[in-house]
């Protein structure tokens, strides 16, 4: 099983979980990120581990949809050059050392790199992310895993996925086509809320196919069969069809348009078996010395490469657009 883990993520929880430094320096996040890998190689024991970090925003993303992440404000309280210090350390240095593949791409963001390397893997899948917009990655091949709820994790496969979020692995990106993703500045029809959307997904289901109901105009033809107040048609009728087509184009993964797949195949043949020497000679320059004296080096030696197609081709299950587009 390839383990593929949110590096972004991870390492926002760590910076909030541990409190560490050496010789002046934070190694917070090095070490939050190294302690957690170790827990969850030992609770899912993968053959292989991959990390993918954020390298900015894509501009096809920007050039549909110029309001998308506008709008994010930093923390003013986090010392922002020392994480991307840290990030990096693990990005080039600590990482590949312990046998993980670590990728990071310009102008590229993580959910592409892991969405691709998911359905490029030869392996089962296993997710690692608190973000939820990687669910629509879920697939007989993917599992979601969300470590990030203390005593109550999350892990979403296409028997669980529709108790946990209410719709489907194939409509999560329809769902929020409707409500919307604030934190992404993804606006949503305007007055349809959470209930609305389940309920007019859930009847739709019943009137048309999947691939239907990625098209607007399929809402358009159908909404006078569907159980809604006057004010709610009215509303739908009045959320600009483009804004529908632009959040869709952003908010798929599935489709390659930024060379992931390129950058994942050109980064694992650089991959190397953990190194126990140069493992030590991180924790002694980064002064995790239990980590020395718990044996956690130990812990890396099985990791395997990453193995990955190279004849695929991107799936197209659902389409706002009735065209075939070949990644």
């Amino acid at each position: 099983m390839l383990m593929i883990v949110d590096g972004n993520n991870m390492a926002y929880r760590a910076l909030y979980k541990f409190t560490l430094s050496h010789e002046g320096q934070d190694t917070s996040i090095v070490y939050g990120t190294l302690r957690m890998m170790t827990s969850l190689i030992k609770k899912f024991k993968p053959d292989a581990v991959m990390f993918c970090y954020d390298g900015g925003v894509p501009a096809f993303r920007r050039e549909i949809l110029p309001e998308y992440k506008a709008h994010r404000k930093r923390n003013p309280n986090v010392d922002w050059e020392g994480m991307h210090w840290q990030m990096d350390v693990l990005n080039n240095q600590a990482l590949p050392v312990h046998g993980i593949l670590s990728v990071k791409m310009k102008d590229v963001e993580a959910d592409d790199l892991i969405a691709q390397a998911a359905a490029m893997s030869v392996q089962p899948v296993l997710i690692i992310t608190g973000d939820r917009d990687l669910v629509q990655c879920v697939s007989d091949n993917v599992t979601v895993h969300d470590p990030s709820h203390a005593g109550n994790d999350k892990t979403y496969t296409p028997d669980t996925v529709v108790d946990l979020t209410g719709v489907s692995e194939d409509k999560q990106v329809l769902y929020k086509l409707f409500c919307g993703d604030k934190s992404d500045g993804i606006k949503g029809v305007y007055m349809i809320g959470p209930k609305t959307a389940l309920r007019m997904i859930n009847e739709m289901s019943k009137l048309r196919s999947v691939e239907d109901m990625y098209l607007y105009d399929t809402w358009l033809e159908e909404l006078d069969n569907l159980t809604l107040t006057g004010t709610q048609k009215t509303n739908f009728r009045q959320s600009p069809a483009e804004l529908w087509k632009a959040s869709y184009e952003v908010m798929n993964l599935a489709i390659d348009r930024v060379g992931a797949r390129r950058s994942i195949l050109e980064a694992v043949k650089g991959w190397k078996r953990a190194s126990k020497r140069e493992l030590l000679r991180i924790y002694i320059a980064n002064g995790f010395a239990s980590f020395i004296e718990g044996g956690i080096a130990d812990g890396f030696s099985f990791l395997g490469k990453p193995e990955f197609r190279t004849d695929i081709r991107t799936p197209i299950p659902y389409c706002v657009e009735r065209v075939t587009v070949n990644g």
